[in-house]
C-alpha cells in the first residue's frame, strides 16, 4: 500500500470484511486497539495491525525479474524495466541508510531462517508433539472423530504417514485426478498440441495415457504398478517428477488454449469495431444526404410560394372584374323579374276575388234549391208514415180485442211462472247464504211493491183482447233455427223490464229463413209500444166507468203479477245466458208505459268503459259526490222524506263497506254473483279465459270480473261500471256480459222510477 499506514490498512479491512464475511469479526474494543479476529477451523485467532506494512515491504526476487524481462511482450519489458531500476535505486538508498530489512527480501529471509532452523535441528534430537483437541465441549472421555481427523489432516500428519508408507508424495483421488488432468489427454491428441508433447520430453506420457483411459474405462484393478504414476483403487499416486511434468504440460495446454481464445476474442472485437465504423460512416452519409434533401426542399418551397403569390394576385384582379360585371347583370335581372312578378300577383288576386264572389252566388242558389226539395221530401215522408202507422194501429186493435187468445196466453204465462218458481227453488241454497242481504233490501222491495200496487187493476177476460198476429209473428222470429246451439254461461238471473224504443221500425210479417237477434228486439219493442198505448186508452175508459158504476168482476186478476210474468218471459228472449228462445208468446207490458214519453234509444252494446245512462239523466259535475242513491231519487224510485228508506240506505251502505273489506277469492272454477241478493263475487282461478278460452301466461294477464268473479283476458274485461250492490261506488272492471246486464238493470230501475212518477 503506497504511502499508507497500519491504521488505514485496518480501517480498510473493517470496511471490506466486517459484517460481510462470516469468518471475519471485529468488536469495538478490537477496532479501538487496531485488531481483528479471523475464525479458523480450530477457533478464532486475533491479529494486530502494528508493523504490518513494515513487515510486508519486500522487493521482487531477481530471478522473477529476469523471467519478466525475458518476456516477448514489449509492454511487460518496459514496465518491469522501470520497476527493476527503481528497486535497484531503492536498494542503494537503503544500503546507504544501513537498513538490513530493506536490503533483503522475504524469500531470502525465509531461506536464511530455514537454514538456521535446519542447522539447529541437526544439532539436537527432535521429538514432535502435536496437541489434538478431542471435542469442542471440553469434556473428558469424549472423542469427536471428524474434528480429530480434520486436525490430523490440517497438521499434515496423515499425508506424512501416507508418503512415508508409499513413497509417492502426490496422491489424488480419481475424481480429483480426472478434474485436474483428465481433459489434457483429449487436447494432447490434437495435432497442433502434439508437436510439443513428445515422449522424449515427457517420459510419463504413456503411463499418463494408460491411467486416464483406465479411469474412463473404470478398470483400475487390472492395471499393474508403473514407474512414474501408479493407479490405486481410490487414488492415483505420482512421483514428484511426474507431477511437475504434468503441471508443465498443463500450463502449455492452457497457454495454447488461452492464445486461441484471445485470437477469437480479438477477431470478434475487431469485427465489432469495424461494424461500428461502418455504421458511423453510413450515419454520416445519411446525415449529409438529409441536409442536401432539406436544402432542395426549401428551394422548391420558396419557388412554390412565389408561384402561389403570383396566382393569388392575378386571381384577385380577375375576381374584382367578374364581381363588378356580375352585380350589374344581377341588378338588371332583378328589375325585370320584379316587374313580371307584380303583374302575376295582380292577376292572381283578381282571379281569387272573382272566384269567391262566384262561390257565394252559386252556394246561395244551390242552398235555396236544396231547401225547397228537402221540404217537399219531408212532407211526402210524413204523409206516407202517417198512413202506414194508421194501418198498423187498426190491425193491432183488431188483434187486441181477441179475448180468447188473451186467456190462452195467460195460461201459458202462468205455466211459465210455475217453471220459473221451480228454478228459483233450486237456488234456495244461494238465497239462504244471502239471507242477511235480502233482509236489508226488503225495505226497498216493499217500497217498490207499494209503487207497483198502485197500478194493479182487475178486469174481466173479455176486456183486453191479445195481439194475436203480432205475438205469433214475434214467436216465429224468436223460435227460428232451433237446431243451432248458442254459446252461454250460467251467471245471473235475467234482469227486469227491457226498455222500448217508440221510434223503432215496424216488424215485417213475412217469415224469413234467418233473422238476426236485433230484429226480434225491434219486434217486441214495437208490440210493447202499441200494447202500452192501447192499455193506456183502456185505463182511461176504466177510470170513466168507475166514476159511474163499478161492474162486478167474474175473475179478479192482479195486473202487477201479469206484468212481472210478461217481463220474465220477454227478458228470457233477450238474456245472454239462455241457450234457446222461449216458446211462450210475449204479452204487452204495464199500462203505465205511455208512448209519447216512453221513446228512448235502446241500450248501446259498445265496448265503452263507462256506464251507458239515459240521455235525460243529468249527473253532477263533481263525480265523487254523485251517488247511486241520488240517481234512484231523481227517477222516483227512492223518496226523499221517508225515514224507512233513509234507514235502509244507511244499512245498505254499512253492508257494502263490510263486503268490500272482507271480499275473498275462491279457488273453484265457477263463481256465482247476484246483484239482487247483494252477494260479493268470489274470484275464480281458472287457467283459461271464460270467453275466448285463451290460456293465461306471462304475456296474457288474468283479470277478474267484479260482478260474476270469472277469469277473463284483457280483451274481454276492459269495461268499467259502478257496482253499488257489490260495494263498488266507483267504476270497476267487469266483463262484457256483466257490463250489458248491469247497464240494462240500471236502466230498468230508472224506468220503474219514471213509472212511479207518472203514477
Amino acid at each position: 500500500v503506497p504511502k499508507g499506514t497500519d491504521r488505514a490498512l485496518a480501517t480498510k479491512y473493517y470496511k471490506e470484511f466486517n459484517d460481510k464475511n462470516a469468518m471475519f469479526s471485529a468488536s469495538p474494543a478490537h477496532i479501538r486497539d487496531g485488531q481483528f479476529t479471523v475464525i479458523h477451523y480450530a477457533g478464532p485467532v486475533a491479529y494486530s495491525v502494528e508493523g504490518f506494512l513494515e513487515k510486508n515491504k519486500d522487493a521482487l526476487i531477481d530471478s522473477l525479474l529476469e523471467v519478466l524481462l525475458s518476456a516477448e511482450n514489449s509492454v511487460l519489458q518496459d514496465v518491469y524495466d522501470q520497476s527493476s531500476n527503481a528497486s535497484s535505486a531503492t536498494s542503494k538508498r537503503r544500503a546507504n541508510a544501513n537498513s538490513a530489512i530493506g536490503a533483503v527480501n522475504v524469500a531470502e529471509q525465509f531461506k536464511t531462517q530455514l537454514s538456521d532452523l535446519l542447522g539447529t535441528i541437526e544439532k539436537t534430537s527432535p521429538h514432535y508433539v502435536r496437541c489434538i483437541k478431542p471435542n469442542d465441549q471440553n469434556v473428558p472421555g469424549s472423542l469427536y472423530r471428524p474434528r480429530t481427523v480434520e486436525q490430523l489432516r490440517s497438521g499434515g500428519v496423515l499425508e506424512a504417514v501416507k508418503v512415508a508408507r508409499a513413497g509417492f508424495p502426490v496422491r489424488l483421488t480419481h475424481p480429483e485426478f480426472l478434474v485436474n488432468y483428465g481433459t489434457l489427454l483429449r487436447r494432447v491428441r490434437i495435432p497442433e498440441i502434439a508437436t510439443f508433447t513428445q515422449a522424449t520430453e515427457f517420459p510419463m506420457m504413456n503411463e499418463f495415457t494408460l491411467v486416464v483411459d483406465a479411469l474412463h474405462a473404470k478398470s483400475a484393478e487390472k492395471l499393474l504398478n508403473h514407474q512414474h504414476i501408479s493407479l490405486g483403487k481410490t487414488k492415483v499416486f505420482m512421483r514428484r517428477r511426474a507431477f511437475e511434468d504434468l503441471e508443465t504440460l498443463k500450463r502449455r495446454v492452457y497457454s495454447h488454449s488461452a492464445i486461441h481464445a484471445q485470437r477469437i476474442f480479438r477477431g470478434s472485437r475487431d469485427r465489432h469495431a469495424y461494424q461500428q465504423l461502418r455504421n458511423a460512416t453510413i450515419s454520416v452519409q445519411c446525415a449529409y444526404r438529409c441536409y442536401r434533401a432539406r436544402v432542395e426542399l426549401e428551394t422548391r418551397r420558396r419557388a412554390k410560394a412565389s408561384l402561389m403569390i403570383q396566382t393569388w394576385f392575378r386571381m384577385r384582379v380577375a375576381r374584382r372584374r367578374y364581381l363588378w360585371f356580375y352585380r350589374a347583370v344581377l341588378y338588371l335581372q332583378s328589375k325585370k323579374r320584379q316587374k313580371t312578378a307584380f303583374l302575376v300577383v295582380q292577376f292572381v288576386r283578381e282571379t281569387k276575388h272573382a272566384t269567391i264572389i262566384q262561390k257565394y252566388v252559386r252556394r246561395y242558389m244551390c242552398k235555396k234549391k236544396y231547401a225547397r226539395v228537402l221540404k217537399r221530401i219531408v212532407l211526402l215522408q210524413c204523409q206516407w208514415r202517417r198512413r202506414q202507422a194508421v194501418r198498423q194501429l187498426l190491425e193491432l186493435r183488431r188483434e187486441m180485442r181477441n179475448v180468447h187468445s188473451l186467456q190462452a196466453d195467460k195460461k201459458k204465462l202462468q205455466d211459465q211462472l210455475k217453471k220459473v218458481e221451480s228454478e228459483l227453488a233450486e237456488k234456495a241454497a244461494l238465497e239462504e247464504a244471502n239471507r242477511k242481504m235480502q233482509a236489508e233490501l226488503e225495505v226497498m222491495k216493499v217500497t217498490l211493491a207499494r209503487v207497483r200496487s198502485e197500478s194493479d187493476i182487475s178486469f174481466i177476460d173479455e176486456v183486453v183482447p191479445p195481439p194475436q198476429p203480432a205475438i205469433r209473428h214475434a214467436h216465429e222470429l224468436t223460435a227460428e233455427s232451433p237446431g243451432r246451439p248458442r254459446q252461454h254461461r250460467a251467471r245471473r238471473p235475467p234482469i227486469g223490464k227491457a226498455r222500448a224504443n217508440s221510434t223503432a221500425s215496424t216488424v215485417s210479417t213475412s217469415s224469413t229463413s234467418t233473422v238476426h237477434r236485433d230484429s226480434v228486439v225491434r219486434a217486441h219493442q214495437f208490440l210493447q209500444d202499441k200494447a202500452a198505448e192501447e192499455i193506456h186508452e183502456m185505463r182511461q175508459m176504466r177510470r170513466h166507468s168507475e166514476a159511474k158504476v163499478a161492474p162486478k168482476l167474474d175473475m179478479p186478476f192482479v195486473f202487477s203479477e201479469f206484468v212481472n210474468t210478461v217481463v220474465q218471459v220477454t227478458n228470457s228472449i233477450f238474456d245472454n245466458n239462455s241457450s234457446t228462445a222461449p216458446n211462450k208468446s210475449p204479452v204487452p207490458p204495464s199500462p203505465k208505459l205511455k208512448s209519447p214519453g216512453f221513446g228512448r234509444p235502446p241500450l248501446p252494446k259498445t265496448r265503452g268503459r263507462t256506464l251507458s245512462v239515459d240521455p235525460e239523466l243529468t249527473i253532477n259535475e263533481n263525480q265523487d259526490e254523485y251517488r247511486y242513491e241520488d240517481m234512484l231519487r231523481e227517477h222516483g224510485i227512492l223518496q226523499h222524506d221517508e225515514p224507512e228508506l233513509v234507514e235502509a240506505q244507511q244499512r245498505l251502505e254499512q253492508r257494502f263497506r263490510s263486503m268490500s273489506s272482507s271480499r275473498r277469492r275462491c279457488d273453484s272454477s265457477f263463481s256465482v254473483a247476484s246483484s239482487f241478493s247483494g252477494n260479493v263475487a268470489r274470484w275464480s282461478k281458472d287457467s283459461r279465459c271464460k270467453e275466448c278460452n285463451c290460456e293465461f301466461s306471462l304475456f296474457v294477464r288474468r283479470h277478474h270480473c267484479r260482478q260474476c268473479g270469472f277469469s277473463f283476458c284483457f280483451e274481454h274485461s276492459s269495461r268499467r261500471i259502478p257496482l253499488p250492490s257489490q260495494g263498488y261506488k266507483d267504476p270497476v272492471r267487469v266483463c262484457d256480459d256483466c257490463f250489458e246486464w248491469v247497464s240494462s238493470f240500471n236502466e230498468q230501475m230508472m224506468l220503474l222510477g219514471d213509472e212511479a212518477n207518472d203514477a
